[in-house]
């Protein structure tokens, strides 16, 4: 364990001194808490803080296998990737319809086609292929962040009674400091619906009207990973499901009569179906229309506030560090992957909706190329080296 400041002082992604959080590794904490009045509720406070991050690592938040099967869900990650693709195929294929012939008559044209659109790029993470799926990459991301986090406090709450009272507080605590909802446009109301289920609030808390049976089934499925057999596979498919719901509802202010008090405390999540549309939001986004068909005007989505005693998650810059120590440390692996390139890196870092890179082009890719340059000395000082490459290729690990 260490403090907050030394992962800062690395410059690799995290920038908050106050956040507790984890890179895969090692937990970072604050040095100081100063919440309540007496020590010995700072000293609870502090140890939920850290046995949540601790969880991260424990019950396997960066060890998620994109093609492994979720327990308490059917799999429809791959089905939505193949979408996906056969989406984009058919629209690149359109764009080339009226294009020049190859300049080489052997290339054919699916070899074009597959040249043009870079489907077989490789993934450095699974978790990046994850949020490849999706065109809102922010909006994923918290939802992904708020069912893992319901995941793992119920986890630590049924593996260490011992510290059950303590995390029970803390989370009723949690919710005094959260945002008023109906202050929310509908879809960050919805997001926030859905932190506030996860803190144990199911009695009154509040969804807008129009929305009460999306903000039904939404509730349903986060709280079916609420098992100590659920994994992180069950957080991706819970997400999925999820963001098909919340990404078809406009980010559009609600009128303040217009909410209604939803109470879950009775209600039983064991025999989860999809709901019957499904299909059709999942059709939706496989061809990436989540986001062409909103209407024009809406308010722009922002993610909300973290949940303090949660602090940082960034589940796809943490596998990626996890990923670059073991292949580190697996020389084996070394001789048989593809070198992977600090350009690579730089690529996922910009795509990635867990970093703050809002500023020009020219400033974005300096900065992401900071955190790639930084993050490939943090995790692999000791790899080879390439005469073209002064910072030397990683190895990918498929």
């Amino acid at each position: 364990m260490s403090p907050t400041d030394a992962l800062v002082e690395k410059n690799i992604g995290w920038v908050s001194n106050e956040s507790p959080t984890t890179e895969g590794s090692t937990v970072f904490v604050p040095t100081v808490v100063d919440r309540y009045a007496s020590k010995e509720e700072n000293y609870a406070w502090f140890k939920v803080v850290s046995t949540h991050q601790v969880a991260h690592l424990e019950f396997g938040s960066f060890i998620f296998e994109f093609e492994r099967e979720a327990e308490l869900f059917e799999n429809l990650r791959l089905d939505l990737e193949k979408r996906r693709i056969e989406a984009l195929q058919n629209k690149q294929a359109e764009d080339l319809s009226g294009a020049d012939e190859p300049d080489n008559p052997e290339i054919s044209q699916d070899q074009s086609l597959e040249a043009h659109t870079g489907l077989e790029r490789a993934w450095l993470t699974d978790m990046q292929r994850f949020f490849d799926l999706f065109e809102d990459r922010k909006l994923s991301l918290d939802i992904f962040t708020v069912v893992e986090d319901g995941r793992l406090d119920a986890r630590v709450k049924s593996e260490y009674p011992g510290i059950k009272s303590s995390y029970i507080q803390v989370q009723s605590d949690s919710h005094e400091n959260r945002p008023d909802i109906k202050e929310l446009p509908a879809r960050e109301a919805m997001v926030e619906f859905m932190v506030r289920l996860s803190l144990q609030q199911y009695e009154g808390v509040s969804a807008p009207s129009k929305y009460s049976k999306e903000a039904s089934q939404v509730a349903q499925i986060a709280r079916r990973v609420l098992v100590s057999d659920a994994t992180v596979e069950d957080t991706a498919e819970a997400t999925l499901r999820i963001y098909a719901i919340i990404s078809a509802i406009p980010n559009e202010e609600i009128p303040p009569d217009d909410w209604n008090d939803m109470d879950f405390e009775d209600e039983d999540d064991e025999d989860y179906v999809d709901p019957e549309d499904m299909e059709n939001l999942l059709e939706q986004i496989g061809m990436g229309m989540e986001m062409e068909l909103r209407p024009e005007g809406e308010e722009e989505y922002e993610s909300l506030q973290e949940v303090e005693y949660r602090g940082d998650f960034k589940p796809e810059l943490a596998q990626l560090m996890t990923e670059l120590r073991m292949q580190e440390q697996d020389e084996m692996s070394q001789a048989q992957g593809e070198p992977l390139t600090q350009e690579q890196l730089q690529e996922l870092l910009e795509n990635s909706a867990e970093l703050d890179l809002q500023a020009t082009e020219g400033e974005i890719q300096e900065s992401s190329g900071m955190f790639a340059d930084n993050i490939m000395k943090e995790a692999g000082a000791n790899m080879p080296q390439s005469p073209d490459d002064s910072q030397g290729p990683f190895v990918h690990v498929d």
